[in-house]
């Protein structure tokens, strides 16, 4: 018999260079074959835990999905923007305002322990290389790169688990702190882990886009020559409802206090449409 996992599971995906997350830092290696793990929790757990809605910035994305890759994952990924205007630079010929969008991602990954996703973690210990650094962030481990001085990359691990990142495109380095404090680590602590498993040969795969719900799906997915058969297997309602389950609301925030000079404004929980 078959065996068929619903729910708390992930795909095979082709994700661009955009929202993936940084490599491992250079001399540090995956391990090449892992044939049992944990069985991942789904992004609905996962979306409570990052950034809610801000006045001041724009949730241009807020997106979840299961995946297969060597291993079951969930992962769930927002990214925020925000236009500013510098002013010419004093002093400066013909100078002019300029406008410069600020840009952050944050991605939650459950890569259920699965020795390859976090084996760059392995002895870790605070220090410094040539375009990386290793240090603990809230009393989490951290890989720190930077790239020139527009962009900053911050991977933290979280319970030995799960993977969280942030991507800070013209900002001041102290923006960091606040979208780590903005994140609920607590919630990712509560996380049960579950007992280890087989892979799955079918598995059941969702998206989810809480900014255009109706681009939403469900569908089997198999691992193994032993499914095969299934790959096609079509979407139906009845399995949609059983992988999507109640997508939740994102919430609003405060905004950053005294963030450009603008006061903080508190907004309400909404549905987003």
């Amino acid at each position: 018999m078959k065996r068929l996992f619903f729910f708390l599971i992930t795909p095979i995906a082709i994700v661009s260079a955009q929202d993936s997350a940084a490599p491992p830092p250079p001399g540090e290696t995956f391990d090449e074959k892992d044939p049992r793990g944990m069985l991942p929790t789904s992004p609905q757990s996962l979306f409570p835990v990052l950034p809610g809605k801000m006045e001041s910035w724009e949730l241009k994305r807020s997106t979840g999905e299961t995946r297969y890759n060597q291993w079951l994952e969930s992962r769930v990924v927002r990214i925020f923007e925000k236009e500013i205007t510098l002013p010419p630079i004093e002093g400066a010929k013909g100078g002019s305002e300029k406008k410069v969008t600020l840009r952050t991602r944050v991605t939650v990954t459950d890569t259920a322990k699965f020795p390859s996703a976090i084996s760059y973690f392995r002895n870790f210990a605070p220090g410094k290389e040539d375009d990386y650094e290793k240090a603990f962030l809230e009393g989490y481990p951290a890989f720190i790169s930077r790239y020139g001085e527009k962009e900053l990359d911050i991977q933290l691990l979280v319970k030995g688990r799960f993977l969280v990142e942030y991507a800070l495109e013209n900002q001041p380095e102290k923006f960091a702190k606040e979208w780590i404090q903005r994140t609920k680590f607590a919630k990712l602590n509560s996380i049960a882990d579950s007992g280890v498993v087989d892979l799955p040969e079918i598995i059941g795969v969702v998206k989810i886009d809480q900014l255009n719900p109706e681009k939403n799906k469900a569908y089997h997915l198999a691992t193994t020559s032993v499914a095969q058969l299934s790959r096609d297997l079509k979407e139906d309602e009845i399995l949609e409802k059983k992988l999507l389950g109640e997508i939740p609301s994102i919430p609003g925030e405060l905004d950053f206090p005294g963030d450009l000079g603008l006061d903080p404004i508190e907004t309400e929980d909404e549905e987003v449409e």
